[in-house]
């Protein structure tokens, strides 16, 4: 298990001060947020303890072993809030190992203040591209754009009022251990050979016990989806808090995790994108649920076809051909392929820009899943881009962020989407979360789909 972060206030548990239009080479002043973070425990550690009988919880300052990276964000919860921020501190740091960080310039407002824990060496950044400013300011890093992941602990959102020239403090914040998956196979956006699929995983844990009748597995084909059958095998117990685990988790170093390797057989399937989702829960107090989907895409199996020639003496010699693809003469009305642009709609200067975009209307999918979806910026904003695609919830969330201002109207971004029938503008729904000058001041951005293009 590794030490918790100390940052700043507290002799005992992970504790981060935020300050506004401060900083410097010397003391950070100004506006101040203090808050506490303390990461579950198993049963009988910790040095907090509430509750009564079997649901006390146990909470500490020891960051468990299944977290190699801390994320802290701060996302505005209204209008004129901070603009949101991401900062990771993975394990094995100068900031880590000496538990001190200072968060800077940070606005006056109403904030909703995030931990996670994840247990890959970096944090993903799911639209929150603005790396929090720090003191030192190579203290932690930015979140990753590029990549997605579970994280194996997480915090409810607690929000926070900082107000200027004041230090404000949020309290302890509770960081409860998450149900997360392990040596996942096949991998996100992964092609793999049809007709059959099989599907392995590690659903695990690490403090609570993973619910076995709570773990399911399904492979969705077509657009929209349609589920097909899949054979979930026995699933086998693992243990990596014991010494010289029987069946570990998973076949990296041990991540003191607990759960279940599963696996399972889904076909057959027609060529083409098809959808995993795995679901899973803890059976902590409160339950903590997992459910991942993600895209990949099945190929065509190798055909075999047959060829006869007649020797001289009339007997027929048959050799086997083995091709890739096989020619019929049926026609059928395929998927549209189509490209959604978003646009921002009004004349206003924006650097920042983060919005939700909710498809559950829509007949079909982004191309992609997680930070692989298949998106890119407008390159004449000259504007950085993170996308990030939650297929169970249906819905993305877009990040842009330039160093000036760029104007509005104009297309924003692009993205890949798949659709039978073809989707419509009306199909989508956009929800700003923050909008903001070069100066960070906030601004009344007007962002919707402008276009759907198919072919």
């Amino acid at each position: 298990m590794g030490k918790g972060i100390l940052l700043r206030l507290s002799a005992l548990a992970l504790s981060v001060v935020f300050f506004g239009c401060g900083g410097g080479g010397g003391e950070v002043g100004g506006n101040g947020l203090a808050f506490q973070a303390v990461w579950e425990q198993p049963a009988g550690t910790g040095t907090l303890t509430f509750g009564d009988g079997p649901t006390d919880y146990n909470f500490g300052t020891a960051i468990p072993g299944a977290v190699n990276t801390v994320r802290i964000t701060l996302e505005p919860a209204g209008p004129g809030g901070p603009p949101s921020c991401c900062i990771a501190v993975r394990r094995g740091t100068t900031t880590f190992a000496n538990r001190s960080l200072v968060l800077a310039n940070i606005q006056p407002g109403d904030t909703t203040v995030k931990i996670y824990g994840y247990p890959t060496n970096y944090a993903p950044a799911d639209g929150l591209l603005r790396r929090c400013g720090t003191v030192p300011v190579d203290a932690g890093e930015a979140c990753d754009a590029s990549r997605g992941a579970l994280p194996s602990f997480g915090s409810d959102g607690n929000l926070v009022s900082v107000t200027g020239g004041e230090r404000a403090d949020a309290g302890q914040i509770l960081v409860w251990s998450l149900p997360f998956l392990a040596d996942v196979s096949p991998l996100p956006g992964s092609t793999v050979m049809g007709p059959t699929l099989s599907v392995t995983a590690g659903v695990v844990d690490a403090i609570n016990n993973v619910v076995a009748g709570d773990v399911a597995v399904s492979v969705a084909v077509g657009v929209p989806g349609a589920n097909v059958p899949f054979a979930l095998g026995a699933m086998q117990a693992c243990d990596e808090q014991v010494a010289n685990p029987v069946v570990p988790c998973s076949s990296g170093p041990d991540m003191d995790v607990t759960g279940y390797v599963v696996d399972g057989t889904a076909g057959p399937l027609p060529a083409g994108p098809a959808r995993v989702t795995i679901v899973a829960s803890n059976d902590g107090t409160p339950q903590r649920s997992l459910a991942y989907s993600y895209e990949i895409n099945i190929d065509p199996p190798l055909v075999a076809s047959t060829t006869s020639t007649t020797n001289p003496t009339n007997s027929t010699v048959t050799s086997l051909t083995v091709t890739s693809t096989s020619m019929t003469s049926t026609t059928t009305l395929g998927p549209s392929a189509c490209t959604v642009t978003f646009g921002l709609t009004n004349a206003i200067g924006v650097a920042g820009l983060t919005f939700d975009v909710d498809y559950a209307a829509a007949p079909g999918d982004f191309t992609g899943s997680d930070a692989a979806v298949s998106c890119a910026p407008n390159p004449g904003l000259g504007a950085l881009g993170a996308f990030n695609d939650n297929d169970a919830a249906r819905s993305m969330r877009i990040g842009l962020l330039a160093v000036s201002d760029f104007a509005g109207p104009a297309d924003l971004a692009t993205c890949d989407f798949v659709g039978l029938p073809a989707p419509v503008v009306g199909d989508f729904a956009v929800t700003i979360v923050e909008s903001f000058a070069a100066d960070l001041t906030a601004v009344p951005s007007v962002v919707a789909v402008t276009d759907v293009t198919c072919n």
